[in-house]
Order: structure tokens, then sequence, then C-alpha cells
């Protein structure tokens, strides 16, 4: 029998605690995080050897890959399948495996720890569970044929992200270097940096730690861990660094927080004016005006923001420097502009009229705010937005002449309306921060359908500014490469690159 309740929105399945067949004597949760399901399994309680006081009953035991597949509701294969992603997690409130027992007050603790986990199904085993004592890790991926202990908690993520392009690489030439404090890895676009919540097997640093290590994939066994001291959005490609020890992880994060790492990007930019070299500097922060935490756009560059309490406070500063902007003019650009064209025309028929109820929305929100009447228009909105800035100036000057338009000028426009290649060098390091401050210079990445929808806008303060619903999809790839690295390592200066992308040739 399934029993529902409703908890802020996540509905939780809770199965009896007499469940017959292999799972007898288990109890289960499910959540529903959006649209991705986690199972929360408890083992039957079983005291240690050194806990007198409780007997130790004998029961039907079953795999981990058959209590995932019997709660999770997915074939047995499949439940291989997700320990194999690192999508299963365990914890063992009870641990039977010490060589010696511990205190008697840590034997208490852990003893009040498992009875609290193993509560009745009726009172739902698992929320407003304390699991300070539990060791809570990711299963390995030759373990789903493994009996879980006793009083064992288990976490499956049943519709873990996958990452196709990790797959069907050749990991080993991605190593840029190696020595014996770190490695240098050329990530491509479409896998992530570092493991997932629901994904420790395809990644860059895991499948790069199997290359260093020279192991092939299905391994039973892990390779030496490397550490991320470097990362990149799952869309970027380019160089990341690890370190190879736990002291060279550290003097390679103190040289990053430090800013002693230059960091060099190239860009592939949509048709549109060049942006300017020289500094780019904005003010960000992910804490919006309501609490939550995600990216937003960014705002320019103000003191006040950052030594005070102005709009909520918590604002930070992102700095880049833009080194060339030139126009694209390569085939491969070409290609990659049009193909850009064609994703972003069927992604705003998609959401054509979405977009045009939440632009709406925005621009009423806006206008309240600003004081200003429902009916006004965009121009007016904006003006009354930047203190008047744009508003007609009736000072008796006249446009130029058309036929006025010199060379020069026909030449200028004409590369306005060209993609453009760009070189940047990254100073600080915030969660997008190139492509949200390429957005707010009116300029977008080619392939960036997050932050298309945004091009030209900045934060002025207001709670609309916080709205994210002007954002895309994620996407799986764009045409942004870490393509160099630069610092100082054992007295020397040491410089790591990449072959340009096929977008920037």
């Amino acid at each position: 029998m399934m029993t529902y309740h409703q908890h802020d929105a996540i509905t939780i399945a809770s199965s009896s605690a007499a469940v017959t067949g292999i799972a007898e004597g288990c109890s289960a949760e499910t959540t529903y995080q959006g649209e991705h399901r986690v199972v929360h399994i408890a083992t039957p309680g079983a005291p240690p050897p050194w806990l007198e006081d409780e007997e130790q009953g004998e029961e039907q035991r079953a795999t981990i890959a058959e209590l995932v597949s019997h709660f999770g509701a997915v074939s047995r294969e499949r439940g291989v399948e997700l320990v194999k992603f690192g999508s299963v997690y365990i914890g063992e409130v009870v641990d039977t495996n010490w060589r010696h027992p511990p205190s008697k007050e840590k034997q208490m603790t852990i003893a009040a720890a498992r009875k609290k986990a193993l509560k009745s199904a009726d009172q739902a085993p698992f929320r407003g569970t304390s699991f300070e004592h539990m060791r809570l890790r990711r299963l390995h991926p030759w373990e789903s044929g493994n009996f879980p202990p006793h009083g064992a908690y288990l976490r499956v993520h049943c519709d873990p992200r996958t990452f196709p392009a990790s797959q069907v690489m050749d990991w080993s030439k991605r190593i840029v270097h190696k020595n014996e404090d770190f490695v240098v890895v050329d990530k491509p676009a479409g896998v992530p940096t570092v493991p997932t919540i629901d994904n420790g097997v395809q990644n860059c640093v895991f499948q790069a730690s199997l290359a260093v290590a020279g192991m092939p994939p299905g391994s039973r066994s892990l390779p030496p861990p490397l550490h991320a001291v470097s990362r990149l959005d799952v869309c970027t490609s380019g160089i990341v660094v690890f370190a190879r020890h736990k002291e060279a992880a550290k003097q390679l994060n103190e040289l990053f927080r430090a800013r002693r790492v230059k960091k060099r990007y190239l860009a592939l930019l949509t048709p549109g004016p060049a942006v300017p070299t020289g500094s780019m500097a904005h003010c960000c922060r992910s804490k919006a005006f309501d609490g939550s935490r995600r990216p937003r756009i960014y705002a320019d560059f103000d003191e006040e923001l950052l030594a005070g309490d102005k709009w909520g406070g918590a604002w930070q500063e992102a700095r880049s420097t833009v080194l060339l902007c030139a126009p694209a003019t390569g085939s491969a650009s070409a290609v990659a502009v049009a193909e850009d064209r064609e994703r972003a025309e069927a992604a705003a028929r998609a959401l054509e009229e979405s977009a045009a109820g939440a632009a709406a929305r925005l621009e009423a929100e806006l206008a309240a705010g600003l004081g200003l009447g429902s009916g006004s228009s965009p121009e007016e909105i904006e003006a009354a937005a930047r203190g008047g800035e744009g508003r007609e100036e009736e000072d008796g000057s006249t446009a130029p002449d058309a036929e006025a338009t010199t060379a020069a000028e026909a030449a200028r426009e004409e590369g306005d309306h060209a993609p453009h290649l760009c070189a940047m060098e990254l100073e600080t390091g915030r969660t997008h921060q190139l492509r949200l401050q390429l957005a707010a210079m009116g300029s977008a990445i080619v392939g960036d359908t997050r932050y298309r929808g945004v091009v030209g806008r900045v934060h002025r303060g207001l709670r609309v500014d916080d709205d994210t619903s002007r954002f895309g999809q994620e996407p799986e790839a764009i045409a942004l490469q870490a393509a160099r690295i630069e610092f100082e390592w054992q007295g020397r200066t040491v410089v790591f690159s990449t072959d340009r992308p096929s977008w920037a040739l």
C-alpha cells in the first residue's frame, strides 16, 4: 500500500514497512524535485556486535541493485546502470565494521540515530532525520551486486542527467600536460568538469584520472583522484587544471584566489557591433531580492554597489579585459553563425507566445516601479529607467544626410553586421561571467540560448530585473573556449594552450 503526502510542493510516497519478497523489512520514500525522481531506502536495522541489548535477526537479503530495481520501479539492468553512473549513495547509520567498539557515549549516539532513521513508514522515516553520524558516500560502479549493511540508507537518483560526449572521447588525447603535481586537460563542450550529484562517471575529472592512470573504463578499482582547481561550464570547452595531490591543490587554489593566474578565452559572437577593447567591469550577484540563488543579469559597475547595501547588497565585482574583437570571416565561423541562427529561430517560434506574455508582464511591472502609466511605450520606460537618457532633444539638430555617408562609415556598418571573434582575459571568476558580461554589453555568444533573451539588458536595482523568465535553456555547447592559461610554478612561468576550435579558424 502506498500513501502520499504533500510537503512544500514536493510529493512524497511512503511504502509500507511490511513489503513482501526481496525488500521485506525495508522502508522507502520517493521525492520529486522538479521532474527528477529520488528514492530513499532504509534497510532493516540490526545491532552491531558491541550492542548487547538488541538481537540480531536473520532475514532475507537483497542486493543493492535489487533494492534499487524494486523501490525505483526500474529493471534490474537499469538498477545496475544507475550504480555504474554514480547515481546511488549509501550511508550507514550504524557502522558494524569498526575494528574496535567506539566509546559508550558514541555507541548511544549512533544507536539513537539508527532508531530515528528507522521509524515506521507512517511517521515518514526520512523527513526531519539528522544524518549527522552517517557516512554518506557515492557507491562505486562495481558495488551493484553487494549486500547493503543492516541499518543502511540508500539514496537513488532515478533520472540522472547523462553526458554522452564523455563516452566517445579518447581522453588520453585530451591531456595537454602532466607532471607530478598537476594535470592540464582540454575539456570538450558538453561534459561537466566535475561529477554532478546524480552522475559520478561522465565528467572530465574522473575520465582524466582514468586516462592519467592508464586504466580502461569499467575497471573494478578507482584511479588516484585528481582535485579540480579550475572549472568551466558544461557548454564551454578548453583548458582546466587538476591537482594530483592535496598540497598542490592548496598551492594552486591560492594562486587562483590571489588572481595570479592569467586565463585567456576565445568567443565567437553573433552578428552585431564589436565589443570595445579594454577593461570590462560590471557588478553581479547570484542572490536575488527574494533570497533565491542563481545567476542574474549584471549591473553597470558602481563602487556604491560593492561597498554597501544599495539594491539589497551582496554585490560582487566581475571584471575582464577585451584584448581583441574583430570580424570573423572564416567559413567555419559562418557555418556556426548560420546554425546558431536556425536554433534561435526555432526556439523563438516555440516560445513566442510565452515570451510575449512574460515580456508584457515585465514591462508592466517595470512601468509601475518607475511611476509610469500602464500604457507607456518601451522607449518611455527605458528612458525613465536611465534617468532621461535617450530622450530626444529639441535643439534644432538634424540627422546627417544619407548621401553624405563616407566609405569608412559604410565599412564600419558592414562590420557591425558581421560575427566577431573576441579574445578576452578573465580577471575574476564568477558563475557564467563572460556570458553575462557580453550580454550586458549587447553581444551574444553563438549557441548561448540561455542568455540570448537578455542581450543589452542591465540590472537597474528593480525586482523585475531579478526575473529569469527571459533566460532560455542551458545549451550543451557554445562558441566559448578557455584557450590559454599562465601562472608561476616552482619559480618559473608555465603556459598551457590548446588548439583553436573549428569555429575560430
